[in-house]
């Protein structure tokens, strides 16, 4: 397993705090080196946006529904977040969101991904943020979202 720098550690991470870690633990001087470092390691996906937004069997999702919800939150003042699962190629799998503004959070998870660990990384993730969101799953995500919801 990679050494990532214990960026996988059980917390709720931003690429603020990663840039803290890094700088405090592995002398890293710049937030542009500490996003390099990020990419390295494969610890952050691509960024999502809303016409990237798949469901769990790869399909597009309806733009006037998606557009209209989009809006609707945006008017509530509520942060948008784009949610999806993400394992670098020798790590652990975590829970990762994106604003539209590029701001970055991930929540590691223990074990495989389940319909309980996500929603468990989604409740800290909003405990975290610490205001009203608006999340949009992609891929894999969307289904132990589905089944939570039930």
């Amino acid at each position: 397993m990679t050494d990532l720098l214990g960026l996988d550690g059980a917390q709720v991470w931003t690429t603020e705090l990663a840039f803290d870690h890094l700088r405090e633990h592995h002398g890293v001087a710049t937030k542009r080196t500490a996003e390099r470092r990020l990419h390295e390691l494969e610890v952050v996906p691509a960024e999502l946006t809303p016409e990237a937004l798949r469901d769990e069997a790869g399909r597009d999702l309806n733009r006037v529904v998606l557009d209209w919800s989009l809006e609707r939150a945006r008017i509530k003042r509520r942060l948008v977040l784009f949610l999806q699962l993400h394992a670098p190629s020798q790590g652990g799998p975590a829970l990762h969101a994106n604003d539209a503004r590029g701001s970055r959070y991930w929540v590691p998870l223990r074990g495989a991904p389940s319909t309980e660990s996500v929603a468990a990384a989604l409740a800290s993730l909003q405990a975290h943020i610490g205001k009203d969101t608006a999340v949009y799953p992609h891929g894999p995500v969307t289904a132990f979202l589905r089944e939570a919801a039930l």
